[in-house]
């Protein structure tokens, strides 16, 4: 059939379905990739990760984390829940810093020496006489921390600097 002076030809219109389909193929192919690599590169900046704690902190145990093997890294943070309840007279404040933070988390670094101190940033939050709160604490060791399996400690101190409660756990420091 003839329209406008052009010939319909079968032969032509199957070859370009079938070139449209192995570009899409391709493209998606390549898409794929990309944004594969992406994930890669940015995954590094990523965040560990730790589960809440399953029991609410009471008396008797003032500090509860989820495991007694958290993993800490020196390159990323990790997000790091913590239950806390409150045996002071007073109202506690959790607050970031390193050395001056509440809660403190210290590890002994896997050569051994010294103790480091980890950067723990929080939302400011209020802790009243007798009751309980869960937080969640990004928490960063310092470059002296090595990798591998080490002791860590959490200790939370009352108003008036005297300490309220400790708790030790395996840091599992990852670069």
């Amino acid at each position: 059939m003839k329209k406008w002076g052009f010939r319909f030809n079968k032969h032509a219109s199957m070859e370009l379905s079938i070139n449209t389909i192995v570009i899409l193929v391709i493209a998606i192919a390549v898409l794929g990739l990309g944004l594969a690599f992406t994930k890669n590169m940015f995954g590094r900046f990523a965040v560990f990760n730790v589960p809440a704690p399953e029991y609410e902190a009471n008396s008797n145990e003032p500090i509860m984390i989820t495991s007694d093997e958290i993993p800490l890294s020196v390159a990323k943070d990790t997000n790091f829940p913590i239950a806390i309840y409150n045996k002071c007279a007073e109202t506690i404040t959790l607050t970031s810093g390193t050395e001056n933070s509440n809660p403190l988390i210290q590890c002994v670094p896997t050569t051994g020496e010294g103790i480091v101190t980890a950067t723990v940033k929080t939302l400011e939050t209020s802790i009243a006489p007798g009751s309980q709160k869960t937080s969640k604490f990004l928490v960063k060791l310092g470059s002296s921390a090595g990798s591998g399996l080490t002791i860590c400690k959490i200790s939370v101190k009352c108003p008036d600097n005297t300490p309220m409660a400790e708790k030790q756990f395996y840091g599992k420091i990852q670069s």
